[in-house]
């Protein structure tokens, strides 16, 4: 039983991985060649495209879950085309004000995956994942979900913005960090926490 289970876990698991590709894959297998087809298809897993269609799934999912609670349904134009410039991580843009990648998914992603990494942390440590557990060997699929979903929520728009990791630029996200969470006991932080958290 566990061990049918535990294989219909990982069915799961991959059907889910592959449903997000299927539909490219198909469409260059029909007009091109499956060979074709499947080079795409590693090209997707290698550049870990994965991790962005979980990302976008969340985004997707905040917007509708607010239009339905909230309405107001508008286009916002995001000003951006493809990804061929860093983006900062967040960076001064007025007295108090800061723009960049933090505060963009801030509250749609990134709090929502410290919130399921803290979690995640909490089970493992009071014994969800001990040795005495009989279940523990099926739910294997399950946290390499749960671990795929935390890395997307808090990783992917870094990942994906061109030169983000690049030297030059690490050492003046932080002191922007820094100065954005402790200057001024916080002004800069309870000004954006006033505009976008409290308010709808």
């Amino acid at each position: 039983g566990r061990m049918l289970a535990s294989i219909y876990t990982y069915a799961l698991l991959l059907l889910v991985l592959l449903a997000t590709a299927l539909p490219l894959f198909t469409e260059e297998w029909l007009e091109r060649s499956l060979k074709i087809a499947v080079k795409r298809l590693l090209k997707q897993v290698f550049t870990l495209s994965f991790l962005m269609f979980v990302f976008q799934a969340k985004i997707i999912g905040f917007y509708v879950v607010n239009e339905l609670r909230y309405g107001g349904a508008k286009y916002i134009s995001t000003g951006r085309s493809l990804p061929t410039e860093r983006r900062h991580f967040i960076r001064p843009s007025g007295t108090n004000q800061f723009e960049g990648l933090y505060l963009d998914y801030a509250v749609q992603a990134f709090y929502d995956g410290l919130t399921l990494l803290i979690s995640a942390i909490m089970v493992a440590e009071l014994g969800g994942m001990d040795s005495s557990n009989v279940y523990r060997h099926g739910l294997s699929a399950l946290w390499a979900c749960i671990g795929m979903t935390i890395v997307s929520w808090l990783y992917a728009p870094f990942i994906f913005n061109p030169h983000q990791f690049a030297r030059k630029h690490i050492l003046e996200d932080r002191r922007v960090l820094c100065r954005f969470f402790w200057k001024n006991w916080g002004a800069g932080w309870l000004r954006w926490y006033e505009e976008f958290q409290l308010k709808p």
